[in-house]
Order: structure tokens, then C-alpha cells, then sequence
């Protein structure tokens, strides 16, 4: 059963590195038991991220590339796809360093113990 999150991400991919970083924070949490992952990216490397992202993911995620030159325009945009309780913000250079299932674990007590809100952690 899926937990009742989606994964939400607004990159800008404009160099090798960042699109490197990006990589490898998705395959740290890639397996995360989420409902969807929608996922905006602007940047010279779009194509390539989209690519690598679409590959890993398969159809779960919704890939868009709206760039207005507004970040939060964009976000406004993305948050019509999302219908679950819970959001989980993806930063492209955030690396789980649990195992997937702690985070899945997280959401689930969020569920139970009716919270809002649990503040960006690398659950150290």
C-alpha cells in the first residue's frame, strides 16, 4: 500500500554537477513507498534530467517544464497535479541517509499522529 505522499521537485539543471548531484539524490530515495512523484525542471540539462528521472521512475511521476521565470508561479502550477495529504519537497542535492523505508515511516506516524508539518531533516 502507498503512503498517502507525493514527491514534489522545481529544479533548475544548468550544469553537469548539479545534474550529477540530482542523480544520485534520486537514487537514494527512488524506491520511497509515495503515491507520485511531479517533478518540474528548467535548466540546459532538462532533457537529460527528465530522461534519467522518467528511466528510474517509470510512468509514477508526472515530468513538466514550465519555466516563466518564477519558481513559485511554476510550484503554484504543480500543486494542481498533487491530491495526497502529505508533500514531501525534493531538493536535487538531498541524499536519504536512511533506508527508504524510514522516511515511508515518518509519513506514516505524520498520518497517525495528525501532524502538519515536519520541517526539511536528513533524519540524522
Amino acid at each position: 500500500m502507498k503512503s498517502n505522499y507525493s514527491i514534489l521537485a522545481n529544479f533548475y539543471i544548468n550544469d553537469n554537477e548539479t545534474l550529477l548531484r540530482m542523480k544520485d539524490s534520486l537514487t537514494s530515495f527512488q524506491n520511497s513507498n509515495s503515491e507520485l512523484w511531479v517533478i518540474n525542471i528548467r535548466g540546459k540539462y532538462k532533457k537529460e534530467a527528465a530522461k534519467f528521472i522518467s528511466d528510474t521512475l517509470g510512468t509514477n511521476c508526472k515530468i513538466s517544464f514550465y519555466d516563466y521565470g518564477d519558481w513559485q508561479k511554476e510550484t503554484k502550477i504543480l500543486l494542481n497535479f498533487i491530491s495526497t495529504k502529505y508533500i514531501f519537497v525534493w531538493v536535487e542535492d538531498h541524499i536519504l541517509q536512511k533506508d527508504t523505508s524510514t522516511l515511508d515511516k515518518i509519513i506514516d506516524e505524520m498520518d497517525y499522529n495528525k501532524s502538519d508539518y515536519l520541517n526539511y531533516t536528513f533524519f540524522c
